[in-house]
């Protein structure tokens, strides 16, 4: 069972997924075809390398209720030295929202103060319309792997 199960998720690349550009070519074949907002927390090693995939919420029209410890929980059970929030829009191009913004502060805040920081959040357009990324944005700064 456990081999079938295995075998049923995709097989994450090995190699660093703290550029935006990486996230982006791995998770909008993923998600730009969602229906529903989905977001989903990627725990890294303290290389960024891949180490653990949770998806953290699903908007179905009601809202995520998403809060910071929830998201870091996870982080943390992973053994995540380092994680990125990646998201999409499922209605058009890639936009920064407010909820996202204070989503993103809030989690680079508490992630720093309990040492798994946030490296990124990627927010992935509806049908192949583009990314944005909120550390090129300047809204969070956290780089895993730096020495």
């Amino acid at each position: 069972m456990q081999i079938l199960v295995l075998r049923s998720w995709p097989s994450m690349p090995r190699h660093k997924l703290i550029n935006a550009e990486e996230v982006a070519k791995v998770y909008t074949p993923r998600l730009a075809g969602e229906l529903d907002e989905v977001v989903v927390a990627v725990a890294l090693d303290g290389d960024g390398y891949f180490r653990a995939e949770v998806e953290v919420g699903r908007n179905t029209g009601k809202g995520y209720g998403l809060e910071a410890a929830t998201i870091l929980r996870a982080m943390i059970k992973a053994g995540a030295e380092a994680f990125l929030i990646v998201m999409n829009n499922p209605s058009g191009k890639p936009l920064l929202s407010p909820d996202t913004q204070h989503l993103a502060e809030k989690l680079d805040a508490a992630g720093e103060a309990v040492g798994v920081l946030l490296a990124d959040v990627v927010v992935i357009g509806a049908r192949d319309s583009g990314w944005i990324s909120l550390r090129a944005e300047g809204i969070v700064g956290a780089e895993a792997g730096e020495d």
